[in-house]
């Protein structure tokens, strides 16, 4: 085995999560419990970037009136650039949220 190289069953794992990744649109309502949300921030925080840097600064808002109104903000703004754009770049801004009536506060709860 190479230097620092990972076991097979790690390099496998790597694979499968690759592999295996999906988009995630609807999210589950309760909140990640702390040890969780510690894990995936470590993990965010160690994520590559251009020269290593790292420059990631995260801001974990559990208030859910403040993520409506951020969300909301986001929505307006994602539809006035939308206006500007011609044909298929219209959409382009757009999230799936936004162009669904259905669920104008969905993202909200979810952030």
């Amino acid at each position: 085995m190479t230097v620092g190289a990972f076991p097979p069953e790690q390099r496998a794992g790597v694979y499968r999560a690759i592999v295996a990744r999906r988009d995630i649109r609807n999210f589950r309502p309760d909140p990640l419990p702390d040890e969780v949300l510690g894990r995936l921030l470590e993990a965010a925080h160690h994520a590559p970037s251009v020269g290593l840097m790292q420059p990631w600064d995260f801001i974990l808002l559990r208030d859910l009136d403040v993520r409506r109104a951020i969300y909301e903000h986001f929505r307006a703004v994602n539809e006035r650039a939308a206006e500007v754009h011609q044909g298929t770049q219209r959409h382009l801004p757009r999230t799936e949220a936004a162009r669904d009536p259905r669920c104008p506060a969905q993202p909200a709860d979810h952030l």
